[in-house]
């Protein structure tokens, strides 16, 4: 009989599983015969937040903005974490061996983990737990038009004005004054180029630390590896005006923050669990809820990752998802597809509304072509995912121009694309411009403001193609005024800055002491009499002050704070955040309260600097990269041509995409003697190809006072960077024809300094490699500047593993003093010979490290170098 209840406890168990686990996981499990393997899954735990119903209260109860946001996410994480406490106890007593990477998350109230078959089983016994399913979804890659079918590809109007932002009535808010002003988009994209000039000043990264201005999935810091899709959609948002005259962007007063999680390969599709790491990061980025300053106002989403004509995710996690976003007050907008004109479905998360407004899609039109027609790629409605409101079926719920959009691409450059992802920034946009206007008001009611005062197209009232119709900012504004009074940008207002860090200097500093002094103004109209400022290190508070005084409209005030001391170690990146705060003062921009200069400590040697780049490594040498975008950098390659050398730093400009990007290579800091002659120079190599009328560049810098300035010593570009003429693919230099040397008196540039630090640019035209090698800085006696005389020394083998011959001819009737000098100038050895002795010295260098060594010979007029290679 026990046998029998034991036989049906188990089915009952089994039938349980089978209505906790989805389907799918459920059939892997039966299938799998590896008691080992561990399987993703995604645990939706059973207690939840009802944010319909909050969001219902907050509304009725017209909770200020801030407050709702701060109280949503203490809820959200309050939930999490006494709904999980026991099963988190659970996994902890758990053999580790079943499982590994447990991932919690309370946006949604989520934990994510690898297990095996037993631990799952396990788990879909539990109570707490509602549902279980693989984590194995991903994000869609990214839809890509190549549609160009307007009669201009340059859809600027003849005021300078791009002809989306007329048809939205953008610069009828900007006659009033609105620009975004102290506003933040999130740019849910393929990652940004930080540095195109329409938007490099209002990166929140320059007030704020990178992990709280960017999430990364590919890179720890900006890039657009993907694509430039992203960098062409945040030109669209927020792209400023340039000394031309050229504004690209809706909101071009506005800041930014980004993400690189949409790709355009399947293969580098990240997980679906990043859309709800990204979206918590967002509300969160300092993981303190009673701070909200680094939430956004909209989220811009270029991504979906199902299109399938079915209507999963209609009322799961996704939709919960969804509701936060609404809930804490964002305008979240997506671009609404690009399947059309003929799609039988609508892509998820477009399809899933609980409100109109919470996933708000938006369509494409052509304002090159007269009456604004729909672009035939804009995917038309309506959604699958059933719903209790009609309108919840319609799609999109409105429209935005979207095709042959200019927009900002690159490093500095411009192009026009097409896609419903060129029309969702407009309204991105046109969010910023009235957030402003309304700073109380929540994404909800600023989007319910666009959609009910959208110029109807198409059928008459709401239909599947243009949805309410034409965006109108003006109208919307109106719309809001008539219940809300807007703010006055015109009115004189407060405004505190940071404006300038002075020391540390950006980018490097040669001093691992570092006395920060910094700038602050008061922007504003009233005076300022007391002020508290924080310095911070890598996250890490380093000292907080207190200043009184009288800080008068217009006055800039200097301040320091103590000396600290940091090291020097290799790639390793220092950011320095201070800030100042202002009692009681009112600002509508606080971004700009703080400053963040990011440097790193470059090392110090003593002159002569004789550099060929033997040892492998950049950082052996105390060399340093900079590297924007996290790309293609300079490297360290095997070349021939030169004598002694057998490895070059290369920058593989034949390969890199990331056209006009600039890296930098930097020399250590080189002490020298202030009163004295010093030369700089170097070999280079480049093959210019002349593909797409473009041009590979190598500037050379050189600082007197690490950094703070410097003066350009060699600029060339193109056929004057050229020092091999035959056309050779992915050239690497065989020759020493191959090869082109540069001289510097630096005297002529710099007077009694003491230190020079060098810095080699390259900027790319995607033509071919370059290559540097030899790099001397030294007296005119050091560098042997007249190549004959270094006939008169060998090395004998030149590398050498046990010993080396040192010989020599026409300078044996001298006295000679020999140094052995690693690449630091330490003297590893010293030898005396007197006049008249043999031409050859024999070294042992068998307790030597490998790599590159320097042999100095000192005669009675002159010094030489020649370089060893120990192997």
């Amino acid at each position: 009989m026990k046998y029998f209840f034991a036989i049906i406890a188990l089915l009952n168990l089994s039938l349980h599983a089978q209505n906790v686990l989805h389907p799918r996981l459920y059939k892997e499990l039966s299938m799998s015969i590896d008691k080992h393997k561990k399987f993703p899954i995604r645990i939706e735990m059973s207690d939840n937040l009802d944010l319909v119903e909050l969001n219902i209260k907050y509304t009725s109860e017209n909770t200020p903005i801030r407050e709702r946001a701060s109280e949503t996410i203490k809820k959200l994480k309050k939930k999490s974490l006494e709904s999980k406490k026991e099963i988190l106890s659970f996994f902890k007593a758990y053999p580790p061996s079943h499982y590994n990477d447990i991932r919690d998350y309370w946006i949604v109230n989520h934990i994510y983990i690898e297990c095996d078959k037993e631990l799952v089983y396990q788990i879909s016994q539990r109570e707490d737990v509602a549902f279980v399913d693989l984590n194995t979804d991903k994000i869609s890659p990214l839809d890509v038009i190549n549609y160009d079918s307007s009669p201009s590809i340059n859809s600027a109007t003849e005021t300078g004005l791009e002809a989306g932002i007329i048809a939205i009535n953008a610069q009828a808010l900007w006659n009033l004054g609105y620009t975004g002003k102290g506003q933040l988009v999130y740019d849910y994209d393929t990652g940004v180029c930080a540095e195109h000039p329409t938007f490099k000043k209002r990166f929140l990264a320059n007030h704020s630390p990178m992990q709280q201005s960017w999430y990364g999935y590919f890179r720890d810091f900006p890039n657009e590896i993907n694509s430039n899709h992203g960098t062409h959609t945040l030109g669209t948002i927020v792209g400023e005006g340039l000394p031309s005259g050229d504004t690209v962007g809706v909101a071009p007063g506005a800041y930014w923050m980004a993400c690189d999680l949409v790709t355009s390969t399947v293969d580098e599709l990240p997980p679906l669990e990043y859309i709800v790491a990204a979206y918590q990061w967002a509300l969160d980025t300092d993981n303190n809820p009673n701070t909200t300053k680094g939430m956004p106002a909209v989220i811009n989403n270029s991504w979906r990752w199902n299109d399938n004509p079915d209507t999963t995710h209609c009322n799961d996690y996704i939709q919960d998802l969804m509701n936060v976003i609404e809930t804490v007050g964002i305008a979240n907008i997506f671009s609404g597809g690009n399947s059309g004109p003929n799609n039988n479905s609508i892509s998820a998360p477009q399809r899933i509304n609980s409100s109109i407004l919470n996933t708000f899609s938006v369509g494409s039109v052509n304002t090159n072509l007269i009456g604004n027609p729909i672009s035939s790629f804009s995917s038309r409605g309506p959604v699958q995912c059933p719903a209790n409101d009609s309108l919840l079926l319609f799609h999109p719920q409105v429209v935005a121009p979207g095709q042959n959009i200019r927009s900002s691409v690159g490093i500095n450059s411009f192009s026009t694309k097409s896609g419903t992802s060129m029309a969702a920034p407009h309204v991105s946009g046109a969010i910023l411009l009235l957030k402003e206007a309304f700073p109380e008001l929540s994404g909800s009611e600023l989007l319910g403001a666009l959609y009910h005062t959208a110029i109807d197209k198409g059928e008459e009232g709401e239909d599947n193609t243009y949805g309410r119709g034409m965006i109108d900012c003006l109208a919307a504004f109106e719309f809001l005024s008539q219940s809300y009074l807007p703010i006055d940008p015109l009115i004189p207002s407060n405004d505190l800055a940071i404006i300038k860090i002075l020391q540390p200097g950006e980018e490097i500093s040669c001093l691992d002491v570092i006395q920060t002094n910094f700038s602050v103004q008061n922007m504003g109209v009233d005076p300022i009499d007391s002020l508290f400022f924080t310095m911070t290190l890598n996250g890490i508070t380093m000292e907080s002050k207190s200043w009184t005084g009288n800080l008068t409209a217009g006055e800039i005030l200097d301040q320091s704070f103590n000396p600290f001391t940091v090291f020097a170690e290799d790639s390793l990146k220092y950011e320095l955040q201070i800030c100042a705060l202002s009692p009681n003062l009112f600002e509508k921009d606080t971004y700009n309260n703080c400053m963040v200069q990011r440097f790193m400590i470059i090392s110090n040697e003593n002159a002569p600097l004789v550099e060929s780049f033997e040892s492998n490594t950049f950082s052996n040498n105390s060399w340093q990269t900079i590297n924007i975008d996290g790309q293609e950098t300079w490297i360290i390659e095997s070349t021939m041509g030169l004598e002694d050398s057998e490895l070059s730093a290369k920058m593989p400009l034949y390969s890199y995409d990331n056209i006009d990007q600039r890296d930098v290579l930097i020399s250590p800091n080189i002490e020298i003697e202030p009163n004295d002659n010093y030369y700089l120079s170097f070999k280079y190599a480049h093959q210019h190809r002349n593909i797409g009328s473009r041009m590979d560049s190598l500037i050379v810098q050189a600082s007197p006072d690490c950094g703070l300035t410097f003066k350009t010593l060699f600029a060339k570009g193109g056929y004057s960077l050229q020092t091999v003429d035959s056309l050779k693919f992915n050239f690497r230099p065989k020759y020493e024809s191959h090869w082109d040397s540069a001289i510097f008196y630096l005297n002529d540039y710099f007077t009694e300094q003491e230190n020079i630090l060098v810095k080699f640019i390259s900027v790319n035209g995607k033509q071919n490699n370059l290559y540097l090698d030899n790099v001397v800085i030294a007296r005119e006696e050091e560098m042997d500047l007249k190549s004959e005389h270094l006939s008169e020394i060998k090395l004998i083998p030149n590398p050498a593993k046990e010993t080396i011959a040192l010989t020599w001819t026409d300078i044996q009737k001298q006295k000679l003093k020999i140094d052995l000098l690693d690449l630091s100038g330490r003297v590893i050895r010293t030898k005396y010979l007197d006049e008249n002795k043999n031409s050859t010295s024999i070294w042992d260098i068998s307790a030597c490290q490998v790599g590159l060594y320097l042999f100095r010979i000192q005669t009675e007029n002159k010094i030489y170098f020649k370089k060893m290679i120990k192997n």
